[in-house]
């Protein structure tokens, strides 16, 4: 088994994440829609360190959301440019040597702030991809 990080640096909402084998619908990633962990009325921000079950804030802030702004799934979301800062999480997951993993997520930006256009890092392993949503 290899021991994967999955790391998120951005300016706009992640939504829930998905990561699974292309031969199994069994998600490996751990609180996927950030549903378990403190309650946060409207929201709470967290600081590099902190965490939530199976997220550790990797880089400045993030804020953790609940009724701020609308998630696709179930209640929570996070916002990758925190109270101040543009943050990113991290989750280490294992993973098996040659199989194929599909890695799914919802995307939004913060309508209250700039840039109009949203950017979003997404690291797995050793690969990495950059994600664009206009607001």
């Amino acid at each position: 088994m290899l021991v994967r990080k999955y790391l998120l640096i951005s300016l706009v909402f992640i939504l829930p994440s998905i990561i699974f084998s292309q031969n199994s619908d069994k998600n490996i990633i751990y609180n996927g829609s950030f549903e378990e962990g403190p309650g946060v009325g409207s929201f709470i921000t967290l600081r590099e360190g902190n965490s939530i079950p199976g997220w550790v804030v990797a880089r400045a802030t993030v804020d953790l959301n609940n009724s701020y702004m609308e998630s696709s799934d179930g209640d929570r979301c996070i916002d990758l440019n925190g109270t101040p800062g543009i943050g990113a999480i991290e989750q280490t997951f294992f993973t098996d040597k040659g199989k194929n993993y599909k890695i799914t997520f919802d995307m939004a930006g913060n309508p209250s702030g700039l840039p109009k256009i949203k950017k979003m890092m997404v690291y797995a392993g050793d690969q990495s991809q950059l994600f664009e949503f206009d607001i």
